[in-house]
């Protein structure tokens, strides 16, 4: 969703010219940004946090010249949504342990499978 999309919604919910909610939802977004500069962090009850972090200074290798460069530190945005929003997105009844332990149980097959078919394998190579 673009923020004229953004704008566009809000004013149709709330009655507002779409040209003042613009002014608002940039005013929102000058602000958002102005806090997340001065203080590095921003929580915004039930929708998430959003905190700077910080890309430590690294050497890299160039493979065309041979060149070792280093990369100066880097910062970005992350996100964490609040459980309200993370509970909406993963819907009713969905829990990320149930994820967890399917994956858990399918490695052992998956690893069984594997181990099954190279002998399958190496015995086709040889005839």
């Amino acid at each position: 969703m673009t923020k004229r999309q953004l704008a566009t919604l809000l004013a149709e919910k709330t009655g507002y010219s779409a040209v003042l909610v613009s002014h608002v939802v940039q005013a929102a977004m000058d602000t958002l940004t102005d806090v997340l500069v001065q203080s590095g962090r921003l929580e915004w009850r039930d929708l998430g946090t959003f905190k700077v972090k910080t890309y430590p200074a690294r050497a890299i290798h160039n493979p065309a010249t041979g060149e070792t460069i280093t990369l100066a530190p880097r910062q970005w945005v992350g996100f964490k949504p609040a459980k309200k929003i993370r509970s909406r997105l993963t819907g009713p009844g969905k829990k990320k342990a149930a994820g967890k332990a399917a994956g858990k149980a399918a490695k052992p097959a998956k690893a069984a499978a594997k181990a099954a078919a190279k002998p399958a394998a190496k015995g086709a190579k040889r005839k």
